[in-house]
């Protein structure tokens, strides 16, 4: 795989002012949204496909994963910070670079040649990153309905598809895309209403 013909994919989950986070954390606590971040990050694609999938992040979201949690299992971690490598984590599996093109070509050259989906996974400026980066075709946005008091933004209004060139596409091409049946419309949980989408860029 090269770096010239790679696709990413955005995971994020939002409310509708685009909120993200809140003193570097989720304000909200959806288990099932948690889940289906595991599977559809670890779902090969196609199922046959022996290469395992890319997370990117920023320092500040590596961080903010449980200890017993990091890194992310059945997945390639890696880290994008300007710091230098915590000795702690020297032999902890994940990979550190410095800047996202740094990142783009770590994935690229990945197991067996690449060839596992690449999902950038936060936070705000690694999106930020991302979503200027044309190689960045997919947004999987869980929409959360509230607000949080949210400190922290995802960039851009992918459902303003008028003015930024992105569209959202029908539940069976999202069920298609993560590999599962994903569920129709508004589900709750602790009290915070959520739904799943799939936004591609035109």
């Amino acid at each position: 795989m090269t770096t010239q013909n790679i696709n990413l994919t955005i995971i994020v989950a939002a409310t509708h002012s685009l909120g993200i986070g809140k003193s570097g954390t989720l304000p909200w606590h959806l288990p099932r949204d948690l889940s289906y971040f595991s599977r559809v990050t670890k779902r090969p694609s196609p199922p046959t496909n022996p290469a395992l999938n890319t997370l990117i992040m920023g320092r500040k979201t590596y961080l903010s994963i449980p200890p017993k949690s990091r890194p992310l299992p059945s997945r390639r971690n890696i880290v994008i910070s300007r710091f230098p490598r915590p000795d702690s984590f020297n032999n902890d599996g994940s990979t550190w670079v410095t800047s996202f093109p740094d990142a783009i070509a770590a994935a690229a050259g990945g197991d067996g040649g690449g060839g596992g989906r690449i999902f950038v996974i936060g936070g705000a400026e690694i999106y930020k990153l991302a979503m200027e980066d044309e190689r960045t075709r997919n947004v999987l946005l869980t929409s959360v309905e509230g607000e949080f008091g949210c400190d922290t933004f995802f960039p851009v209004d992918v459902r303003d598809e008028e003015n930024t060139g992105w569209a959202r596409r029908r539940h069976e091409e999202l069920c298609a895309f993560v590999g599962e049946e994903v569920p129709a419309g508004v589900r709750e949980e602790n009290g915070v209403r959520f739904w799943f989408e799939l936004y591609q860029r035109l």
